[in-house]
């Protein structure tokens, strides 16, 4: 694996990537972008997938929009 770290986008939620990335030994390669907007459509809070990203080390970027009104 190269040493870089990747910020990517899955908009489903944090503990399906990172058991997808921890089965397939991917886990320190990649860094993930948290939308609060989103986790809230995958029926999580903001603050569940952002601890979630921060336990398994995987915490990127954080996009706190709210989506449209």
């Amino acid at each position: 694996m190269s040493s870089h770290n990747y910020v990517v986008r899955y908009d489903w939620d944090t503990a399906t990537t990172a058991n997808f990335l921890r089965k397939y030994g991917l886990i320190g390669e990649f860094k993930l972008n948290i939308e609060c907007n989103r986790a809230t459509l995958s029926g999580h809070s903001c603050h569940h997938e952002l601890e979630t990203a921060r336990i398994n080390g995987l915490l990127g970027n954080v996009d706190a929009n709210t989506g449209d009104p």
